[in-house]
């Protein structure tokens, strides 16, 4: 049986994303659509958070030690699939001149249709608005790596190895500003798997107190709390740390060293948003 409570906040996510690309065209006029636009920055953020929380709460139908290697492996295929038919439909449609793809380079028809095939399948060159779904794709493909962490060291231990991956990547992109990015999976894609999995990580630790919670479980114990506070402070410094890279080839024009532009500056009203999903209803 699925949840209401969290089908209402990827609802949200949903009218939040769509509203925020409409009304981020320059049609709009800025004192209308900024205040509007600030105030859904969440719903990236808010989409990859409700994956993972997805993930924690069906660890209470699992036994444990359960990592289900084969689902999560089918489900990454599946969005990989989906992701290279979005990408081709792209590239097919930008190489006949149907449409213009945002921020390629003015030499996107010089590379050569094949060369372009090769770098779509290789996950090396990802387009505008084509390049979300591929997170997802390294998310899930790495999601038995975690749920074997959660049985082995606990929710505080896979708390710790998600937060040290994620001040790693941000170690980095200090002080190597230049190649910090050779150790960042999905780098060329719109979200880097090294950021956004402390979002991801942080939805399953949310999933699985929520279980206990709704269950009349009590509320946040000590651990649950610093957790909560961890990804505030983590998710709020997307906003004011690490300089901006420059784009390349094939990147997103909003490419940053910690995933998109647009989901660092609203990041830290997502404690309310990610307590929200645990208590509506």
């Amino acid at each position: 049986m699925r949840d209401q409570r969290i089908d209402f906040w990827r609802g949200v996510c949903v009218l939040g994303m769509v509203l925020w690309h409409m009304l981020s065209h320059e049609s709009f006029p800025r004192w209308f659509s900024f205040p509007v636009i600030q105030g859904l920055n969440f719903v990236a953020e808010g989409f990859v958070l409700i994956s993972g929380l997805c993930v924690g709460v069906s660890l209470s139908r699992l036994p444990p030690g359960s990592l289900r290697i084969a689902h999560y492996l089918r489900r990454a295929i599946r969005i990989l699939l989906v992701h290279y038919l979005v990408a081709a439909a792209l590239l097919a449609a930008g190489w006949t001149g149907l449409i213009q793809i945002p921020y390629q380079p003015n030499d996107f028809l010089q590379k050569g249709f094949w060369r372009h095939l090769w770098a779509v399948g290789t996950l090396s060159e990802q387009f505008y608005l084509a390049d979300i779904l591929s997170v997802f794709f390294f998310l899930f493909l790495t999601t038995p790596i975690f749920l074997w962490l959660f049985w082995k060291v606990g929710p505080r231990g896979l708390l710790a190895v998600s937060l040290f991956i994620y001040l790693g990547t941000i170690s980095l992109a200090w002080t190597a500003p230049d190649w910090h990015w050779r150790f960042e999976l999905n780098h060329v894609g719109a979200f880097d798997w090294n950021t956004w999995q402390l979002v991801y990580i942080t939805g399953v630790l949310l999933g699985a107190w929520y279980v206990r919670w709704g269950g009349g479980g009590g509320g946040p114990n000590g651990w649950e709390r610093r957790s909560l506070g961890c990804f505030g402070l983590a998710a709020s410094s997307r906003a004011v740390s690490g300089p901006k890279t420059p784009v390349r080839s094939g990147a997103s024009g909003a490419k940053t060293p910690f995933g998109s532009a647009s989901a660092g500056s609203g990041s830290a009203r997502l404690c309310g948003f990610a307590v929200g999903c645990a208590r509506f209803g």
